[in-house]
């Protein structure tokens, strides 16, 4: 495997485990992200107990799904995790041109919409599309997943931590 793809195949299950967490966190604190849902004021209020569950299914399913994609050396989980994290960019980007400052619920985080999270969304849409589009698809998978595991996990906590000690630091 190139260093190319395997530094792309680290994004993506970077990507992926930061959906599985994120679906975790949200399940443990379902008001926080229902007052996240309602503070961007997309969706009328009746319906944002439904999304934030639909939400927290798409984040456990996709993640788990792309994750096992990694071992079974197939391609739909990364699709699905390609299209969950590209709808999710759309979502950011509509918050963002309608000037809405507000918490985007992230990993249950009082993290404000911003560039930095749209750019986030879209980096991980593309690392798990690029993976899907693999042709041959990376060889020996499931060894890449043990040997890039930890690569994935440093980069996912430093993707949801580093923009907290940035503000910090402001």
């Amino acid at each position: 495997m190139s260093a190319l793809i395997a530094s792309i195949f680290v994004l993506a299950l970077s990507g992926a485990l930061l959906f599985v967490w994120s679906g975790l966190v949200h399940l443990a604190h379902f008001n926080r992200l229902r007052a996240a849902l309602s503070a961007q004021a997309i969706l009328p209020f009746s319906w944002q107990r439904a999304a934030g569950r639909m939400l927290i299914g798409v984040e456990l399913s996709v993640g788990v799904a792309a994750l096992a994609s990694v071992t079974l050396g197939a391609r739909p989980g990364f699709v699905a995790l390609a299209l969950a994290y590209g709808g999710l960019g759309a979502y950011v980007a509509v918050l963002m041109a309608l000037g809405k400052r507000v918490p985007c619920g992230c990993f249950d985080s009082e993290e404000a919409i911003s560039v930095h999270v749209l750019l986030r969304c879209l980096v991980f849409a593309f690392a798990a599309g690029m993976v899907s589009l693999a042709d041959p698809p990376p060889q020996d998978a499931g060894m890449a997943a043990l040997v890039l595991s930890p690569a994935a996990v440093v980069f996912a906590v430093l993707a949801r931590a580093l923009p907290a000690i940035h503000r910090r630091e402001a």
